[in-house]
């Protein structure tokens, strides 16, 4: 109920914050009871140069997004500081040092979190032209997503640990039903 109270001004000028409270208020009309919940979420940081302080500029709640690409910006940020610390000035390179870098494992660790949720309840799943009902991993996405190359990571990291998972890219705008119990039910015809 909170959410929609404080959400619904904002969803009726966003059509995809609306689609999500829909389903929530729909769920919350079938009276359905969620047994686990899972939630991906991502922090923005911004140095102030002033003070040289991160502050969060953003907490996002519903993207996994730059997992991939944040993985491959550690390794980045070593190939240049390394090719460029001729460069620097002493006060930069004590900043800077390669060891004050973190490992940023985050599509590892996003692609390990949605495999056991899979496996915890499978909450969407495929229905081939013979009816027959497949769990997958669901990764909702805009219409036109120019994203794609950290959704590809994300499956590549989730296939890597387990194969047998099917993985299925949707827009809000597809067509879907929920089930008695609650999981979503998409039925595609690329099987």
């Amino acid at each position: 109920d909170f959410l929609i109270h404080h959400l619904t001004s904002t969803g009726n000028n966003d059509s995809f914050l609306q689609s999500q409270l829909d389903i929530l208020k729909k769920i919350k009309h079938d009276n359905i009871k969620e047994t686990a919940v899972l939630s991906i979420a991502r922090s923005d940081y911004m140095l102030d140069q002033q003070d040289n302080t991160a502050y969060q500029v953003e907490y996002n709640t519903m993207a996994a997004s730059f997992g991939g690409l944040g993985t491959k910006l550690n390794q980045y940020h070593h190939y240049i500081i390394n090719k460029y610390k001729d460069s620097f000035t002493t006060n930069q390179i004590n900043l800077i040092k390669t060891s004050n870098i973190p490992k940023n494992n985050a599509i590892y660790e996003i692609a390990d979190t949605l495999v056991q949720a899979y496996y915890l309840h499978p909450a969407a799943v495929i229905m081939d032209n013979n009816k027959n009902i497949i769990p997958c991993i669901v990764m909702i996405v805009k219409a036109n997503e120019s994203n794609y190359c950290d959704q590809e990571a994300l499956e590549l990291a989730i296939y890597q640990q387990d194969s047998n998972i099917r993985v299925i890219r949707r827009t809000l705008q597809d067509k879907f039903t929920l089930n008695e119990q609650g999981d979503c039910l998409y039925t595609i015809k690329e099987l």
